[in-house]
Formats: structure tokens, sequence, C-alpha cells
């Protein structure tokens, strides 16, 4: 995904668009970028429930708010009045959303600290890790820190979460 984003800004394609902030060439940017984290957030169980925590998340009736963390990885904030549920799933979420936040070129890089912060203030401090340095090191950078998590491609779960957007 990520050799499909830099083609996607390239001269010969939407870089033109790109530069000139066009949002859908903006937005598709952000998707290709933004597979990783999400893939790897979206495929998380819940050691409890044996689910998905993406999928407990979407579907939490009683805590709508818990969906909205996974929206950071497309730069986006928390409403202001989410809380979500101080879980083991947000914990590990958060865990793995802080190395993406790192890469300058994560839309991560500019929601991280907020939700963490606002994360922290529900769940009690160092429940997310609000020191990161986000945006301090470029992708290449990242992707050999990132390695120790692993990487298989699973594009259902990409798919599955730009389906709730």
């Amino acid at each position: 995904m990520s050799s499909l984003a830099s083609e996607l800004r390239s001269p010969s394609n939407c870089g033109p668009d790109y530069d000139d902030q066009n949002p859908l060439v903006r937005q598709a940017y952000a998707g290709l970028v933004a597979y990783e984290p999400v893939y790897r957030a979206t495929c998380l169980r819940d050691s409890f429930t044996d689910t998905y925590c993406f999928n407990e998340a979407v579907t939490n009736a009683s805590s709508p708010s818990d969906a909205y963390p996974y929206y950071t990885a497309l730069g986006l904030n928390l409403p202001a009045a989410a809380q979500p549920t101080c879980s083991q799933c947000l914990k590990q979420t958060m865990t793995i959303f802080a190395s993406y936040a790192q890469d300058k070129e994560q839309p991560l890089s500019e929601a991280y600290l907020n939700c963490a912060a606002q994360v922290d203030s529900g769940c009690g401090p160092d429940f997310a890790d609000t020191q990161v340095k986000v945006g301090s090191v470029g992708s290449a950078s990242s992707e050999a820190a990132r390695s120790k998590l692993g990487f298989s491609v699973y594009i259902m779960a990409a798919v599955a979460m730009l389906g709730v957007l």
C-alpha cells in the first residue's frame, strides 16, 4: 500500500492534485498510508472474548465512543466528549498507534497525541503513551522500528475499517 501511496503522489498521477490539497486525493493517500496501522489494530483479538477488538468497538451500543480511536489512524481527532471504554483492546490499539505516530507520513502523527491524552484522562495516566515524538522519523526508520510487530497482507481489515467511515 505504501508503494501505491507513492505512485498516487507522483507527478504523472495525482501529484499535482495532492499538492493543490485536493480533498479526495488527500483522503485516498491517507487511506493507503494508514493501511498498515489500521490492519494491525483491526486484527487484534480480545483475549477474554476471543472476538476482534474492532468488531467489539463498532458494535458496542452502550459505548459508541469505542470506535473513535480507530479513526485516529486516518488523522481524525476524537470528539471532545468521547470516552472509549478502558479495555485491554484499547490499550493494545493505542500501543500500535503510538509506534506509527512517530512516522511523519502517517496521518496518525497529526491526531495521536490528542487521542492519547484524552484516553489517559479517562483511563488513568500511562494507559496510552503520551510521550511519543510524533512525526519524528521518516517511513523507512519507523518501518524498521515496527518490524517486530510482524505483517501479513489482509485487505479485508482495511476494507472493513474504511467501510465504517
